[in-house]
């Protein structure tokens, strides 16, 4: 698999989200294991990064888990958000040594 668009950064943190119930429909929210890059976005007009930490949904926590302050290079989508583009991994990836550099 070749994706369009690939999210590197340094695994930060790897948590599971608090979950809920919606009151009006009853339905439960939440629950999903995330895992928190911290990226190097590059400025438009200079040579400079700005450092954010970026928030992605994993079905593979355990792998995320391992590599903790390692970089890691995952396949990502994006979508429209309010303000910013929102990113997701990919859901038919699967963490292997091929796909996914670790430096």
């Amino acid at each position: 698999m070749f994706p369009m668009l690939v999210m590197t950064g340094d695994v930060d943190n790897v948590f599971c989200s608090d979950q809920g119930v919606s009151k009006k429909t009853g339905e439960s929210f939440g629950g999903k294991w995330i895992v928190q890059l911290r990226v190097n976005l590059p400025l438009r007009d200079s040579d400079g990064v700005r450092r954010r930490m970026m928030d992605l949904s994993t079905d593979n926590p355990e792998w995320f888990e391992a590599r903790i302050d390692k970089r890691v290079s995952v396949p990502v989508g994006a979508m429209n958000g309010k303000s910013e583009p929102i990113f997701f991994i990919l859901k038919g990836w699967r963490p292997s040594d091929d796909s996914v550099s670790i430096e």
